[in-house]
Protein backbone atom coordinates (compact mmCIF):
# COMPACT_ATOMS: atom_id res chain seq x y z
CA UNK A 1 0.00 0.00 0.00
CA UNK A 2 1.37 3.84 -1.22
CA UNK A 3 1.26 6.49 1.17
CA UNK A 4 -1.08 9.24 -0.29
CA UNK A 5 1.50 11.85 -1.59
CA UNK A 6 1.79 14.87 0.72
CA UNK A 7 0.29 18.15 -0.51
CA UNK A 8 2.11 21.69 -0.08
CA UNK A 9 5.42 22.35 0.86
CA UNK A 10 6.85 20.23 4.03
CA UNK A 11 7.56 22.33 7.24
CA UNK A 12 11.30 21.52 8.42
CA UNK A 13 11.64 20.25 11.57
CA UNK A 14 14.33 22.60 12.55
CA UNK A 15 14.93 26.42 12.48
CA UNK A 16 16.82 27.20 9.28
CA UNK A 17 17.85 30.80 10.67
CA UNK A 18 20.29 29.36 13.49
CA UNK A 19 21.26 26.24 10.78
CA UNK A 20 22.37 29.14 8.52
CA UNK A 21 24.06 31.24 10.82
CA UNK A 22 26.23 28.20 11.93
CA UNK A 23 24.21 27.04 15.16
CA UNK A 24 25.04 23.68 16.13
CA UNK A 25 22.38 20.83 15.72
CA UNK A 26 21.32 20.70 19.89
CA UNK A 27 20.10 24.38 18.79
CA UNK A 28 19.20 24.38 15.41
CA UNK A 29 17.23 21.01 15.57
CA UNK A 30 15.13 22.32 19.43
CA UNK A 31 12.75 24.54 17.68
CA UNK A 32 11.69 25.94 14.18
CA UNK A 33 11.87 29.48 12.53
CA UNK A 34 8.32 30.06 12.27
CA UNK A 35 4.66 28.66 13.02
CA UNK A 36 2.34 27.46 10.22
CA UNK A 37 0.80 31.20 10.54
CA UNK A 38 3.94 33.09 10.19
CA UNK A 39 4.41 34.12 13.85
CA UNK A 40 8.48 33.84 14.36
CA UNK A 41 8.86 31.51 17.43
CA UNK A 42 13.05 31.12 16.96
CA UNK A 43 14.25 32.99 20.10
CA UNK A 44 17.46 33.61 18.81
CA UNK A 45 15.54 36.00 15.76
CA UNK A 46 12.84 37.06 18.52
CA UNK A 47 15.50 39.01 20.34
CA UNK A 48 16.78 40.32 17.39
CA UNK A 49 15.21 44.59 16.22
CA UNK A 50 15.32 45.45 13.34
CA UNK A 51 17.67 48.37 12.79
CA UNK A 52 15.27 49.77 10.02
CA UNK A 53 11.45 49.39 11.51
CA UNK A 54 12.23 48.32 15.05
CA UNK A 55 10.06 44.84 14.53
CA UNK A 56 11.46 41.79 17.07
CA UNK A 57 9.33 39.22 18.38
CA UNK A 58 6.47 37.87 16.81
CA UNK A 59 7.53 39.97 13.67
CA UNK A 60 11.13 39.95 13.97
CA UNK A 61 13.31 39.52 10.34
CA UNK A 62 16.62 40.58 9.43
CA UNK A 63 17.33 43.92 7.29
CA UNK A 64 17.45 41.29 4.40
CA UNK A 65 13.45 40.89 4.85
CA UNK A 66 12.60 44.45 6.68
CA UNK A 67 9.58 45.99 4.18
CA UNK A 68 11.33 48.73 4.42
CA UNK A 69 15.12 47.79 2.96
CA UNK A 70 15.81 48.66 -0.42
CA UNK A 71 17.62 45.48 -0.68
CA UNK A 72 14.82 43.32 0.51
CA UNK A 73 14.16 39.90 -1.79
CA UNK A 74 11.85 40.80 -4.42
CA UNK A 75 10.58 38.71 -7.31
CA UNK A 76 13.28 38.25 -9.43
CA UNK A 77 12.73 38.76 -13.32
CA UNK A 78 12.31 35.90 -14.86
CA UNK A 79 15.30 33.68 -16.83
CA UNK A 80 14.70 31.90 -20.39
CA UNK A 81 13.11 28.67 -20.18
CA UNK A 82 11.41 26.30 -20.99
CA UNK A 83 7.78 26.16 -22.33
CA UNK A 84 5.51 23.66 -21.54
CA UNK A 85 5.77 22.09 -25.04
CA UNK A 86 9.67 21.92 -24.30
CA UNK A 87 10.99 24.49 -26.18
CA UNK A 88 13.09 27.63 -25.33
CA UNK A 89 11.07 30.91 -25.05
CA UNK A 90 12.81 34.00 -24.72
CA UNK A 91 11.22 36.07 -22.21
CA UNK A 92 12.91 39.22 -22.78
Amino acid sequence: MRKPASRGKQEPKICVFCRNNGAPEEVYGSHVLKTPDGRVVCPILRAYTCPLCSANGDNAHTIKYCPLSKDQPSQRPLKGGRAVGGKRMKIF
